[in-house]
């Protein structure tokens, strides 16, 4: 099975549009014969809400990596990380 990493900032348990894509691809590659590896940001360094259950719809075979990341000062209100 070939690997693959995706750099994905915003990953589940946030959910936007940027989350969605990542995810959907993550999860899609397996059946293809990749074996994805996500790299993403530590969960308390997260911007925004975080719905948990959300974290559900990623698929087991999805290997998750997360690190910390710089911090981004002042805090937004506003947007995402994009």
């Amino acid at each position: 099975m070939k690997r693959v990493v995706i750099v994905a900032p915003e990953f589940p348990p946030m959910n936007s549009a940027a989350v969605n894509r990542s995810r959907l691809i993550a999860n899609y590659l397996p059946r293809f014969g990749w074996k994805p590896t996500v790299l993403t940001i530590s969960r308390d360094q997260i911007e925004g809400p975080l719905d948990l259950d959300f974290e559900r719809l990623v698929s087991p075979e999805v290997e998750v990596r997360r690190t910390a990341a710089i911090p981004v000062r002042p805090i937004r209100l506003i947007g995402d990380m994009g």
